[in-house]
């Protein structure tokens, strides 16, 4: 009998083995790989190079991490979405098991390079390194950053004051091609903390 053990073992480690699906023969794997097979992540996402890239930023103001009144900064921690189209990276979702959003790598396709206009230094949390894709091309991307940005205070009132710092986006090289959607949300500081 102890022969027989080792048998029922192997056949049974191949059945499942045979069994398992391999993951090059799931829709997502076939899709993800269409996709990004003859992408260039270097190339504005567009048909008509004349049209511009809409990207929409969802803001908002986490927390006031520290106000250095003597040098004019004011550090915040940010959340913001960015959402925009690219056209090379739509599907019908019907093709695919009815999939109608994938996670892909940032680093695999364009990105919209937004700065803030009024930063003086950038502590970038750690990135997420995915973005969600839905089957017709929109693309959100969420960040949460810290940034120290220069900002007019006036504290003579203090501790009554009440601080306006702007944050204003723009893009670095894409600057007539990639038309930015935002809301400059002013980022108000109803008591202020002198350290």
């Amino acid at each position: 009998m102890a022969p027989l053990w080792p048998f029922i073992l192997v056949a049974a480690s191949g059945i499942l083995a045979i069994d398992t699906p391999h993951p090059r023969n799931s829709a997502l794997y076939h899709l993800t790989k269409q996709l990004l097979q003859k992408y260039h992540k270097e190339v504005r996402p567009v048909h008509d190079w004349t049209e511009a890239t809409t990207v929409h930023l969802d803001v908002s103001l986490r927390a006031v991490l520290d106000v250095d009144v003597q040098n004019q900064k004011l550090k915040t921690n940010v959340w913001y979405r960015e959402v925009w189209d690219d056209e090379f990276l739509s599907w019908n979702s019907s093709m695919f098991d009815d999939i109608r959003e994938i996670s892909l790598p940032l680093s695999a396709i364009w990105a919209p390079d937004i700065i803030i206009n009024e930063f003086v230094d950038i502590e970038r949390l750690p990135d997420l390194p995915y973005v969600y894709v839905n089957s017709s091309g929109t693309i959100k991307n969420s960040k949460s950053i810290q940034v120290v940005s220069a900002c007019s205070l006036e504290t003579y009132a203090f501790p009554f004051d009440i601080q306006n710092c702007s944050l204003t986006f723009n893009s670095i090289l894409h600057t007539g091609s990639c038309r930015i959607s935002a809301m400059s949300l002013p980022l108000q500081q109803e008591e202020s903390r002198q350290e």
